[in-house]
């Protein structure tokens, strides 16, 4: 592609358009390096700062990456997520067209903290089950999850494989409960090192940290999770609607 300069549309973002489109049509796969800056200025005839410009621009909206004294490459495609939508997250790869599993990592009969006590409307020395899960999307882990469910509303919840079961599908096949909404809260924390070894990460990268809370009919808590989503493949995505 030439660059057109007789059209009121930047150079870099005529280089950035074309190195977008190579990666949408698959001529350049997650993993490939991009030619180097230099490269491209010299075969667009520009600027290395305007080549560096458009490359930056990529990096900057998650298509490609910088490796020091390696070059820049291809970004794994993220998964998004739709904070607009109440699915588990074995429905929601599904719809979007990932493989997913999970690692069950634990799960137990306790009985809570104060705060999921309160969370849950649960009395005292009521227990809950604790379950903590690395979820996979097409066998890449992205997200570690804790979470907190009512004992009581969720009798033998040991006896399921949540490998490849779903949570809510669970719910709703064998105890007859569904999930009507949930309030969530979302704020970026460092990984501990813990949540780094289980999502292979670096200790202390940018983390989407989630808190969600889900109801069932009548406004009943079933659900405290915390949830711990890599930002280098987790994309959040709402739909917002005038009034």
């Amino acid at each position: 592609m030439a660059i057109d300069t007789s059209i009121p549309i930047p150079i870099y973002y005529q280089i950035k358009q074309e190195i977008l489109q190579d990666i949408n049509a698959g001529y350049l796969q997650p993993g490939d390096r991009i030619e180097s800056e230099e490269k491209l200025a010299k075969r667009y005839d520009i600027s290395r700062m305007t080549a560096r410009h458009a490359v930056t621009q990529l990096v900057n909206d998650g298509y490609l990456y910088r490796v020091h004294g390696k070059g820049t490459f291809v970004c794994t495609p993220r998964v998004e997520k739709s904070v607009a939508t109440l699915t588990g997250f074995a429905e929601d790869m599904q719809r979007k067209g990932y493989q997913s599993k999970s690692k069950v990592i634990s799960i137990e009969k306790l009985i809570p903290t104060e705060d999921i006590q309160e969370t849950l409307n649960m009395k005292a020395k009521e227990q809950i089950y604790q379950m903590k899960r690395v979820r996979y999307a097409n066998n890449t882990p992205i997200s570690y999850q804790t979470t907190h469910l009512p004992a009581a509303m969720f009798p033998d919840l040991e006896q399921y494989d949540f490998t490849h079961l779903g949570l809510y599908e669970t719910m709703s096949e064998h105890y007859d409960v569904e999930p009507v909404y949930a309030t969530q809260k979302i704020e970026s924390k460092n990984s501990s090192l813990e949540t780094a070894e289980l999502l292979e990460v670096e200790e202390g990268v940018a983390m989407f940290f989630v808190e969600r809370i889900t109801y069932s009919d009548g406004n009943k808590p079933m659900e405290v999770t915390y949830s711990w989503h890599r930002g280098d493949k987790y994309v959040f995505e709402m739909k917002l609607y005038s009034e």
